[in-house]
């Protein structure tokens, strides 16, 4: 039978050691709610170990359980019985939060006041650090914090947006409810941009999709074939980045594209694409008055005309874009890579889904013809 460890933290906890509110620690709601937090810890068949946040608080605390500071308790009791060669225990843990977060210090009383020896302010150096961390007026602060890992790597950009989040939860319901949290920094800045570059892309892949496909209608004088363009367009797109990616991982040793590289990919795809498209469906309307009389036939032909043009097309451009790999800055690498690729699925994705497309939609499949050929067979 496994064994079930409970313990609690009263909510004066933080002030017992120095002889502080002793008495808080001996009371208890009449309605029997609990003053204070509780962990339960008990054996379990995961390896490691897994914690569950449970109570009126725990929204406040990370989803991440690494960055809970129970589990870096479990870490430590890990790493001291490894040095002892013992072996820990894979456990469970749930934590009731019951208090609010960072509310020890901000009830407590010895936490109204703090002495400073008065020849310390007179100190220069503590000027300086009075200038450094304190606005003029003395109303706003600044925390430094220096986090263990690359500050631009994606880990550090998310945790700085987690602290600054937790920072503002955690103000609310205190004196400094009203305050302005801001966060800059390195990591701050990178996240700020990939948000802000984030939302310019989708609102510009937006209008340029919406743009071309009411040019597109006019164009072809049809509302299904613009969205046959742009479907195999965005097709094209999406397969290009990914094959990007892999390219760029195996041969540049970089496991992401640079944050600016979907963005210019997809303004010079869509636009080489739509023109190639725009020529072939141009085509196809005019082979109607060449005695072509089914729409299959008219595109197949447009596609056998307008092929040489597009493939020409294709590998000139290709080429041009091919020229600034070598210049070593990273986006117009993969830039240039994505385009390539994707000029090159182009070529031959598009005959291919436009004349299945136009068949399907204009003439259907005649089911009735196969069987009879079934039948003629047998």
């Amino acid at each position: 039978m496994s064994k079930v460890f409970k313990a609690y933290a009263p909510a004066s906890a933080a002030n017992i050691s120095v002889g502080f509110d002793l008495l808080g620690a001996a009371l208890k709601p009449i309605d029997g709610a609990v003053l204070g937090d509780e962990i339960t810890i008990s054996e379990s068949d995961t390896d490691g170990c897994s914690v569950k946040t449970v109570g009126r608080f725990a929204h406040k605390l990370p989803t991440d359980q690494k960055k809970n500071i129970v589990y870096d308790a479990y870490v430590m009791y890990k790493e001291e019985l490894e040095k002892r060669n013992l072996k820990p225990l894979n456990v469970h843990m749930e934590l009731s939060k019951n208090l609010p977060v960072c509310s020890g210090l901000g009830s407590s009383a010895a936490a109204d006041t703090f002495y400073i020896p008065k020849e310390f302010l007179k100190n220069d150096m503590f000027k300086k650090s009075m200038d450094v961390y304190l606005s003029p007026d003395k109303k706003s602060a600044q925390i430094i914090v220096v986090f263990n890992s690359n500050p631009s790597a994606t880990e550090a950009t998310d945790e700085s947006q987690e602290l600054s989040a937790m920072a503002k939860k955690s103000f609310q319901g205190t004196a400094l409810k009203n305050a302005t949290v801001a966060m800059g920094g390195q990591s701050s800045k990178i996240k700020d941009t990939k948000s802000v570059a984030s939302g310019d892309f989708i609102r510009t892949a937006a209008i340029m999709l919406i743009g071309i496909g009411i040019a597109l209608m006019f164009v072809t004088r049809s509302l299904l074939q613009p969205v046959y363009i742009l479907g195999t367009l965005l097709i094209a797109y999406l397969c290009s980045l990914s094959i990007n990616q892999w390219i760029v991982k195996a041969v540049l040793g970089r496991s992401m594209l640079t944050w600016n590289t979907p963005f210019f990919s997809f303004i010079m795809l869509i636009a080489l694409g739509v023109d190639y498209s725009i020529f072939l469906m141009t085509r196809y309307n005019e082979l109607k008055e060449e005695g072509f009389t089914t729409p299959s036939s008219r595109i197949l032909k447009a596609c056998a005309i307008i092929g040489t043009v597009v493939i020409s097309a294709a590998i000139i451009l290709g080429g041009t874009f091919a020229a600034l790999i070598p210049s070593g800055i990273p986006t117009l690498i993969e830039v240039a890579l994505t385009v390539d690729v994707g000029l090159l699925i182009l070529v031959f994705i598009l005959p291919i889904t436009l004349s299945a497309a136009v068949k399907l939609t204009y003439e259907g499949i005649d089911f009735g013809k196969y069987f009879k050929r079934n039948k003629t067979n047998n």
